[in-house]
């Protein structure tokens, strides 16, 4: 099974991501992702047609697999210090600092202790297939990663943090990387602990500046 965005962006590559973590997790296991979206098949001079396909139907027993998914309450129980994991931010650096937040997030911030590893840094810049992943030491050197920790990634609502699971678990391979798929919008309505998170003058006039889209 192959899935393809139209690869305009970046970001649909996570889109991308998001859908491949949900079907392996489902028990699919013949998975792939056409890097650069239907615009990079199209660039190569690489056929296309336009010929409407109607879709077969099947039967699927789908069981799910959480091997590769942290809830709330393992985020919650890592930020208390009661649970023991690598929590890496996924998203631009003005989130991890709280100077933006997702517009459904209860308030701006970060996890705390969070490793703040944009989803960018897989990519070129103006590129929207991701790069080749081929220093798994390098990776666990940026992330301070020193034995076999378990890493759970996170952004606002899944997407961002989607590509560096992707990154980290298909592409370097690195054992136990999980994706938060809540990610800190559904943290921030909890109450929980937050790091970066702005006083409430600060965080109106970040809205009111526009840095809080």
């Amino acid at each position: 099974m192959v899935i393809v965005t139209q690869g305009a962006t970046d970001t649909e590559f996570g889109a991308a991501a998001r859908v491949y973590w949900t079907l392996k997790s489902s028990g699919f296991t013949e998975l792939s992702i056409l890097n650069g979206g239907a615009q990079a098949w199209a660039n190569a001079g690489l056929p296309v047609s336009t010929e409407a396909v109607e879709p077969q139907p099947t039967e699927l027993s789908i069981s799910w697999d959480d091997t590769w998914t942290a809830d709330t309450e393992e985020v919650t129980a890592v930020v208390e210090g009661t649970g023991d994991a690598v929590l890496v931010d996924s998203r631009p650096e003005d989130f991890f600092l709280g100077k933006k937040a997702h517009g459904a997030a209860e308030k701006p911030g970060t996890l705390p202790g969070a490793v703040n590893y944009p989803y960018t840094r897989f990519f070129q810049s103006g590129a929207t297939a991701i790069g080749q992943v081929t220093d798994a030491t390098e990776l666990r050197d940026a992330l301070g990663l020193s034995g076999e920790e378990e890493v759970v990634s996170f952004c606002n609502t899944g997407h961002w943090a989607a590509t560096n699971w992707f990154a980290l678990s298909e592409l370097a391979q690195l054992e136990d990387v999980k994706l938060y798929p809540g990610s800190m919008v559904e943290y921030s309505k909890t109450g929980g602990e937050m790091a970066n998170a702005p006083g409430l003058i600060r965080n109106l006039l970040n809205q009111f500046m526009g840095s809080n889209g």
